[in-house]
């Protein structure tokens, strides 16, 4: 309380007033408690989230398991604190990860450093975004720089394939979701019209290929993030909407799961000279069929959709 005093003081008005946020902890049962002593001082109600543990002999099995891959349910908990004990607040409350990876104890070499690591990650990225009663509006990574959970290996200071998928992220994802993850129940062939009907999933699936939308970051379009986790299943999609499509594909060097290298469209990902490489995707139409092999992280923008939520207004 002493400290949003502070920061409410009249004489700090012409500041741009920082959000107090906290109690960065740990665990669903003492995150609970702790917003509900705090709730009513702060803004953003934060947490560390891991999902395994680093030293853990038994994590790249698990990891390699398609129920291991976060699903919103599974990060609610949090989310029912912020309801129940923030929203009486002045000011919207915010629900944040303040600190998080797949595994704590520095992460574990080979997995969360690896294109492995990547499928969970960019699954996680679109999970959060669907939480309810409250979506996660940030995440912090742990870490940039650091144990083997990082983005850029401490080793050689290239990026780790986590890297790639958040720079992808950025320049093509939205911040706004739409609908649930999708799951095709391992059919050869998904179809992704308008009417986009998601059946999956009311609890965590076993399914090898995930599926999310977002709004993209151009106007008026929508991305799929699709993650085929099968070691030797490819699938097809039929996109029939929109009036054409940009195809992002993420895989690994021939070192496959393990691998710490991202090809996008067959290139490799690599700073050169200090310099981040331009993102260019493969141009297609809606006739066209997409291919994602094993192993693999799709975006697909899809043009001209005239989605309602991804239409900014008419300025």
């Amino acid at each position: 309380s002493q400290a949003k005093d502070i920061w409410g003081n009249e004489e700090r008005t012409h500041y741009h007033k920082p959000k107090i946020l906290g109690p960065a902890s740990t665990g669903r049962s003492e995150t609970t408690d702790l917003i509900a002593e705090i709730g009513r001082y702060i803004q953003i109600a934060s947490y560390h989230k891991y999902h395994g543990g680093g030293k853990d002999p038994a994590l790249p099995e698990y990891a390699s398991h398609p129920s291991f891959y976060s699903h919103p349910q599974k990060l609610s908990g949090p989310g029912d604190a912020v309801k129940k004990f923030m929203t009486n607040n002045s000011e919207r409350a915010q629900l944040w990860i303040g600190e998080g990876a797949m595994a704590y104890n520095s992460g574990r070499q080979g997995l969360t450093d690896s294109f492995h690591g990547s499928m969970w990650f960019v699954n996680l990225l679109g999970a959060l975004a669907k939480t309810k009663p409250f979506v996660h509006s940030v995440y912090c990574r742990q870490a940039l720089l650091g144990g083997f959970y990082e983005l850029i290996s401490h080793e050689t200071l290239i990026p780790n394939p986590d890297y790639w998928v958040a720079y992808l992220w950025k320049n093509i994802v939205g911040s706004k979701a739409i609908g649930p993850i999708q799951s095709p129940h391992r059919k050869d062939s998904v179809m992704l019209s308008s009417h986009y009907t998601f059946g999956c999933c009311k609890k965590p699936g076993l399914d090898s290929v995930l599926i999310h939308s977002f709004c993209a970051t151009s106007n008026g379009d929508v991305v799929f993030i699709v993650i085929n986790t099968s070691e030797s299943r490819a699938i097809d999609l039929n996109v029939t909407m929109g009036k054409n499509r940009t195809e992002y594909l993420l895989r690994p060097n021939k070192e496959g799961f393990q691998s710490r290298q991202v090809l996008l469209n067959g290139q490799l990902m690599s700073i050169e000279n200090g310099v981040l490489p331009e993102i260019s995707g493969i141009l297609r139409k809606p006739s066209e069929q997409f291919h994602i092999p094993p192993i693999s992280i799709a975006f697909l923008v899809v043009h001209g959709t005239e989605v309602k939520e991804c239409l900014r207004p008419a300025t």
